[in-house]
Order: C-alpha cells, then sequence, then structure tokens
C-alpha cells in the first residue's frame, strides 16, 4: 500500500511540534488487546504474547519508503514516532520493516530497521517532583554514570557536567567527542516539566549493579528543538536542550495564583486544641496578607469529621467551610474561619475520617482563577486516617491513593501532626500513614509533627506551629525570586528546630510551585533524546554524609481506557470471588474468581485451565508481566490464600477496594488522558503510575 500523501512532519521549532509528535504518538499507542485492523493487514503480535503489538520507535533520520529500497526516495518521519509493525524482511542482509502510524491497516510504509528501535513494553518515565534534586542528566553510555558514581565528589562531577552542558548548548557548539551528555532535563532557570504535559519516555532495558540505583535504558521524550532543514545524523553532534525553554526567572517572579486549602479535623478529641488550630491559621492568613503575593492567594477550608452512620450526632464528616477565596477578601476569609467548631458528641474512633476530607479538598476546582493548575494542602489532625478495613471509611482509599490522586491535581500535601497525650497510642500508625500520603520533596518530606506534652501546655506548642507556618509563609514569599538554600536541599538533622523544619519544608513547597509558574511562562518542554542512559535516583544525594533516595523518574504504564475497563473489570472479578471465599463460600480460589469475572461480562473461555497463579489465568493483562516489581496479587495461588488468617485475606480484599477506586479516579481525571480530536474514547490513553496496578 502506498503511504500517505501528507508529508510525514519533519522536526520544527514551532509550538506545532509538541502535537505533531504526540498525534503520531497517540496514533500509534493502542495497547489494548482485540483492535482490529480495517485495511489488508493486521499489526503483528510479540513474540510469546497474544494481545500485545508489535512496535518501533524511529530514529531521526528515518525514512518512509514505498518499497522497501535503498535506492528508493522517502519522506522524512518525524524523530521518535512510535509505529506499528505489520512486516519484516531481510534484503540482502539490510532489514526493512513495514509500519503505519495506527493499528488499522492503512497507509503503510517501510524503514530500514536500523532507523528504529523495538519497544517491547508499555512501560513509561515520568519526571519526579523537581524541587530539591539535581537536573536529571542524560548519557550517552551506562558507563559513565558508573564513573561518576565510583569516586568521591559525586555532586560536584555532575554539576560540572551539567554546567557544560549549558555552555555547549548556550554557544551552540558541539561538545567534544567524549562529553558524555547527550541531553538534559530542564534547569530551574526553564521551570519543571509541566506535570499536564503529555510525553513518553519508553524504557528498553535496565542495569541494577549500582546498589540501591537502576540505570535505565531510554529513548527519547519529544523531538527537541533541531531546525527543519537540519540533516540529523543517527546521534545527534550537539546536546538536546529543554526544547527551546526561555531561561527567564529573575527576582519577583511568582504564580499567577497560588491556592491553599486547610484540611482540618474538627472531632471532639480536637476539642481542647481548636483555638489554637484557627489562631495558628489566623497568624499564618496575616502572614500571606504581609507577603508580596496576597493578591495572587486564595484560600480554602475543608472540615473533616467521621461516619454519620456509626455516630449520626458528629452531623457531618465532611464541610467544605469555604471554596477557594482570595486571601485579600479578609471578611469572607474570617468569616469562614468563625464557622469552625469541634464535634460536642464523640465519633466511633479515634482514628478521624482524614481520607475523606482530603478526596473533599481534591474535588475543589484547582484551576479556579486561571495559572498554573494545582497548589497546596495543609492537613492539621491529632489522629490518624480511618483504615480503609474500618467499615465506615467512606471511600475505601488509603493514603497511598490520596497521594495519587494529588498528583494528578498537582496538589503538593503537607500535614501538621498534632501528638497530643489522648493520641499517643495513635501516634506511630497515624505518623506512618501520613508519611504515604504527603508530598517527598527531595531529601524531605511534607510531614510535620507537633509534640504536645499536656493539655496546660498546648498554647505554647500550637505558638510553636503557628510561628512555624509563618516562618514557611515568609520562606515562600523569599524564595519565589532566589535560589533553594542548600539547608532545604539537605537531609533534615536531629538538631533542626521545629522553626528550622518548617522553613525548609516553605522555601521547598515555593520552589516547586515556582517550578511550575516558570514552566508555563517559558513553555518549557522536556528534552530531545535519542537513545540514553538516566539514574532513577538522584546520584547527588548518594554522596552524603547520610544519603537519602531521591527519585529523579516514576515508572508508569500506558494504558488505553479500555485497558483501563478490562483491569477495573479483573480486579473486581477478584475481590468479588475473595469475599465469596471470605464469606464462606465453598467453591476453591480460581473458580469463585472465574464465577465472579463471568457475573463481570468476562468471558470463562478466555480464562487458562487450571492456572498455578493467578498471573497465569489470562484474567490480567498481559502490559502487567515482566514489570519491575513484585506484587502478591499477580503471585497469589491456593495454597497462599489457604495459609492466610481471615483478618489477612480481608487486608488483600481492602487492598484491592483501593485499587478500584483509584482506577474510578483515572478515568475521571478527563485532564491527564491524552486523546486527539475524532479518537474514540477507548483509543484514549493514561500514564498509570506503577503502584496503582495489582
Amino acid at each position: 500500500m502506498r503511504p500517505s500523501k501528507a508529508p510525514i512532519p519533519a522536526r520544527t521549532t514551532t509550538p506545532a511540534l509538541a502535537t505533531a509528535f504526540l498525534a503520531s504518538a497517540a496514533l500509534a499507542l493502542a495497547f489494548c488487546g482485540g483492535a482490529h485492523a480495517q485495511g489488508d493487514k493486521k499489526p503483528l503480535v510479540m513474540p510469546d504474547k497474544k494481545t500485545l503489538l508489535q512496535k518501533v520507535i524511529t530514529h531521526p533520520g528515518a525514512l518512509a519508503k514505498e518499497i522497501p529500497s535503498v535506492d528508493a526516495e522517502g519522506r522524512r518521519i518525524t524523530p521518535f514516532t512510535i509505529l506499528y509493525v505489520y512486516e519484516r524482511k531481510d534484503d540482502n542482509g539490510v532489514e526493512w520493516i513495514q509500519c503505519g502510524e495506527g493499528s488499522q491497516g492503512r497507509d503503510l510504509f517501510w524503514v530500514r530497521g536500523n532507523r528504529t528501535s523495538d519497544w517491547m513494553s508499555s512501560m513509561v518515565l515520568v519526571f519526579d517532583e523537581k524541587a530539591g534534586r539535581q537536573p536529571l542528566l542524560f548519557f550517552k553510555d551506562k558507563k559513565d554514570i558508573l564513573e561518576i558514581a565510583a569516586n568521591p565528589g559525586i555532586k560536584g562531577a555532575l554539576d560540572s557536567l551539567a554546567q557544560q552542558f549549558q555552555r555547549y548548548l548556550a554557544s551552540r557548539e558541539p561538545p567534544p567527542p567524549g562529553f558524555p551528555v547527550l541531553a538534559m532535563e530542564p534547569t530551574d532557570e526553564q521551570g519543571a516539566v509541566p506535570k499536564d504535559q503529555f510525553y513518553i519516555m519508553p524504557i528498553f532495558g535496565y542495569d541494577d549493579q549500582l546498589e540501591g540505583v537502576k540505570l535505565l535504558d531510554v529513548a527519547s521524550i519529544n523531538p527537541g528543538d533541531n531546525s527543519p532543514d537540519e540533516v540529523v545524523s543517527e546521534l545527534p553532534d550537539k546536546p538536546a536542550g529543554g526544547g527551546g525553554a526561555g531561561a527567564g526567572g529573575g527576582s519577583g517572579d511568582g504564580p499567577e495564583n497560588l491556592r491553599i486549602c486547610f484540611v482540618i479535623d474538627t472531632t471532639m478529641s480536637m476539642g481542647p486544641y481548636i483555638e489554637e488550630t484557627l489562631d495558628v491559621i489566623g497568624r499564618f492568613y496575616d502572614a500571606i496578607l504581609k507577603g508580596p503575593n496576597a493578591a495572587n492567594t486564595y484560600l480554602a477550608f475543608v472540615a473533616f469529621r467521621s461516619s454519620l452512620e456509626a455516630a449520626p450526632d458528629t452531623e457531618y464528616e465532611t464541610e467544605v467551610i469555604a471554596d477557594f477565596t482570595n486571601a485579600t477578601n479578609r471578611d469572607a476569609i474570617e468569616k469562614a474561619i468563625d464557622q469552625v467548631e469541634e464535634a460536642e458528641f464523640s465519633t466511633h474512633a479515634f482514628n478521624e475520617d482524614s481520607i475523606a476530607g482530603m478526596n473533599r479538598a481534591l474535588d475543589l476546582d484547582w484551576t479556579k482563577f486561571g495559572g498554573v493548575k494545582g497548589g497546596i494542602i495543609i492537613l492539621i489532625s491529632d489522629a490518624g486516617p480511618l483504615p480503609s478495613s474500618d467499615r465506615y471509611s467512606a471511600s475505601r482509599d488509603d493514603p497511598a491513593g490520596i497521594k495519587g490522586k494529588a498528583e494528578a491535581r498537582n496538589v503538593r500535601i503537607t500535614t501538621i501532626h498534632l501528638k497530643t497525650p489522648e493520641g499517643r497510642n495513635n501516634h506511630r500508625y497515624a505518623q506512618d500513614s501520613y508519611m504515604d500520603m504527603v508530598m517527598q520533596l527531595g531529601a524531605r518530606s511534607g510531614y510535620l509533627d507537633v509534640q504536645i506534652p499536656s493539655r496546660e501546655e498546648a498554647r505554647e506548642k500550637f505558638a510553636e506551629v503557628a510561628d512555624n507556618l509563618v516562618e514557611a509563609v515568609s520562606a515562600y514569599n523569599r524564595e519565589m525570586g532566589r535560589p533553594l538554600p542548600d539547608s532545604a536541599e539537605q537531609p533534615p538533622k536531629p538538631e533542626e528546630t521545629p522553626a528550622q523544619r518548617a522553613a525548609n519544608l516553605g522555601a521547598l513547597l515555593g520552589y516547586s510551585v515556582r517550578l511550575d509558574y516558570l514552566a508555563a511562562r517559558n513553555k518549557t518542554t522536556p528534552p530531545g533524546v535519542v537513545r540514553s542512559w538516566i539514574p532513577d535516583k538522584d546520584l547527588g544525594h548518594l554522596d552524603q554524609a547520610n544519603p537519602r533516595d531521591v527519585r529523579t523518574v516514576k515508572v508508569a504504564v500506558l494504558l488505553t481506557r479500555s485497558q483501563l475497563s478490562a483491569l477495573n473489570q479483573s480486579v473486581k472479578a477478584i475481590v468479588g470471588g475473595a469475599t465469596e471465599l471470605l464469606s464462606g463460600g465453598s467453591l476453591k480460589f480460581f473458580d469463585a474468581v472465574l464465577s465472579a469475572a463471568v457475573q463481570v461480562g468476562r468471558d470463562a473461555k478466555d480464562f487458562a485451565s487450571n492456572p498455578k497463579q493467578l498471573k497465569d489465568m489470562g484474567l490480567l493483562g498481559e502490559y502487567l508481566d515482566g514489570l519491575p516489581y513484585q506484587s502478591r496479587v499477580m503471585t497469589l495461588n491456593q495454597e497462599v490464600w489457604d495459609s492466610w488468617t481471615p483478618n489477612e485475606q480481608r487486608e488483600f480484599i481492602l487492598e484491592l477496594e483501593a485499587k478500584i477506586s483509584r482506577y474510578e479516579f483515572i478515568d475521571s481525571d478527563r485532564a491527564n488522558w491524552f486523546q486527539l480530536p475524532g479518537m474514540s474514547d477507548a483509543d484514549a490513553f493514561y500514564r498509570v503510575p506503577l503502584d496503582a496496578l495489582p
């Protein structure tokens, strides 16, 4: 068949660059099984798979040809386009691949095999939070990373390479042949890569010989900034930059609008401390009004208690005291604060439904008033969240699920955990839970605890909390136009006072928001690279006296909406089968799951007979095979299920119910689904975080 008459787009520097790239990627990224070709051919299936289709990624210089011949004329293909494979052939030692941008068998063309890379997985990477770590460098070879990691002064060596790279980029001069860096994440002056910008960074392989760090073999993120008439070689002869992002970001730069939502525990146990809590918020508010960003700051307040079913006299489970209101509207803000009162009756447990409160806050419109979407949540509570195992949990969510939702909304979570005498038996559980929920900023956590030895000392301790938050606001206001202080980038030290910890956290939060603002203002894009190696951790932090794991990237799996729907059905089937057994059902585990799968609409003939583990059953998609994590769901078998106590079986069910809640959120998270005009809903796709998979 003839290629499309429309020319395959070449590299450009125009704003349409990302759209052109994503369009070609979108047409090629339908990973779900059962996609039927509508032309003469169907894409080839991966070896040893039943539903996953073969795909390749094109290199710069790849040409689309009507016939598989070196002498035939060809048209340029946008570098790093993902294509379906329809046929492979050898012509006198030259490999040729027949490809198409879609799975319908239309507009096929031939590409030389050495101008492509096979992509045998649906795993991709996304950049992790940038504040508190160095910009990620993309290396030509993993040996260059290993050599740096093997010698002292890792951070200095990385800083030197980054500075050299920036000089080469600014001068447009090619680096010497031995220079190890191909590309670099945008600098802090350019901002972070926007979290709502859809890009792909496929993983081809990894190396784990460096203890605690995986070295990842990755491909391009986007086409970069080469001009259309440039001759593109197999490997670039100059470093790839940040997609043309401007420098910018001097003193005084700030977000167009900053949104801060307080999520406040108003249960009876907070009674002795509610006045002090409101005083903390009031002093925090005063600090905002005195700062330079008051007119651009919007505050919201959400209160939470616990289940009305368990304790009807508690009046509400969650309540929006005030939606986002401009900080300069003092009367409205103070009226909202004055509405906050503690409950007059006890809830059913010391843990409260802070998860429900967080969900209510995340359901607010975090895009209001323009500017960069997202913002900051400050949770204040003296208790841990209701576990998903509590029958009165409103959502069955868990802290990790809340964190995932917040990341999708671009919301940073920090907590003020009041360690009161009444909650001494709850402190460890609450701390562990909130540590799983809050944002990690470099080597620091968004979790702050306040020790309150007695009710008599509460006012003094709350004054300390207020000072900490005020200092955090002051630090935020200062750091909007400054480099991040060294103290904020370092792991917390035992001798740090609560005020110092709050100041460093405030600086990081402010800096993180500023990176988003600069990215939006400068239209920052990811760097363009062909093939490179990166570490999944910030190596500079490994060179410190107390090394911390600071991630540079997170693993996600690209799923279509139809795949997500099938996954949701499958997990519901597993929950249904397990619940039946827990309630005294007589079937064997796999028979119970199969029965539940049929009830949710799956065809029994699609499942393997006599499976040894759940992953062998065929209920879960092939895209989960070979993922780099341990899953007790995939490896579950009859013997393991029978060995668990009823409580362990119940915990397993609740874990999966939290996953189901996450899938339902992802399905409704329209802002982060990528879908071109005319593309069916089933073919839209989403980068599902690895920790959301079963």
